[in-house]
């Protein structure tokens, strides 16, 4: 069963929000490189989400994720494969896809979406603001690193050095 929804211009950010809410973890959780089956699956429904409800390439969607695009691309393999042969995971998928849509959708009408969504600079600024939170090294890091790339103008950003393996490879 195929469910054709228009693309519309859909944050990031609320796509995280819907799927944070909906597999109970944090936003710092699904951004962190845990590799839980729990964690991953939504790591990888966000991905999906963000590939089938953006205009975003990849490699945008991996920026904003804390990922390279090559597991980007891994993510959306493995939902739209569960997807065909699990159709109770199809269903999920979609009503996810389509509280995501309801989500943005009141955001607009309240007006409370009009503005971008937050720049890295205003993102890392918050996150100083607070001192000590539970973001791990590796998430600012990546954070700091997107920073720098998107202030040089470059395409990805640079990688941080860690020995951690990215997910699905």
């Amino acid at each position: 069963m195929n469910v054709s929804l228009p693309v519309t211009q859909v944050a990031v950010r609320t796509i995280l929000k819907v799927v944070c809410a909906s597999y109970s973890l944090s936003e710092v959780e699904i951004l962190s490189s845990r590799r839980t089956v729990h964690t991953s699956e939504a790591r990888h429904m966000a991905m999906w989400l963000a590939m089938t409800l953006t205009p975003r390439s990849s490699g945008e969607i991996a920026r904003l994720i804390g990922k390279d695009h090559k597991s980007v691309l891994y993510g959306l393999r493995k939902v739209t494969c569960r997807m065909e042969a699990e159709p109770d995971f199809q269903e999920h998928a979609l009503a996810l896809r389509c509280a995501v849509l309801t989500a943005q959708q009141c955001l607009i009408t309240k007006g409370i979406h009009g503005a971008p969504e937050p720049s890295l600079e205003e993102t890392a600024e918050r996150i100083l603001s607070r001192g000590p939170t539970a973001a791990s090294s590796i998430e600012i890091l990546r954070l700091a690193s997107a920073y720098l790339a998107d202030r040089r103008g470059a395409g990805e950003a640079d990688e941080p050095d860690t020995q951690e393996i990215d997910d699905g490879h």
